[in-house]
């Protein structure tokens, strides 16, 4: 079985590992990113979605259909961690 996930803030430090991470895992089958401003990032596992509104989310009801994890990493910093740390 093949895992679809939604990500929102994955143009951010935190949310950008987690999505390459997911890019990358063999178990992952979809990954529909939320973003406030396209990342440039192409993967046939990706979907990137520009939102407008992120406390609004009835405009892109559809694509929570199906999900199995959404991460939520709008507003997540890490301020003075190693990114070795954070990849663990």
């Amino acid at each position: 079985m093949k895992y679809k996930v939604v990500i929102t803030g994955s143009t951010g430090m935190v949310g950008g590992i987690l999505m390459n991470q997911c890019l990358e895992n063999e178990v992952i089958g979809e990954v529909v990113s939320l973003v406030r401003k396209a990342s440039g990032i192409k993967n046939s596992k990706l979907t990137e979605i520009v939102a407008k509104d992120f406390l609004n989310y009835d405009n892109y009801s559809e694509i929570f259909k199906g999900v199995d994890i959404i991460f939520y990493c709008l507003g997540v910093y890490t301020v003075l961690c190693l990114l070795r740390i954070l990849e663990q």
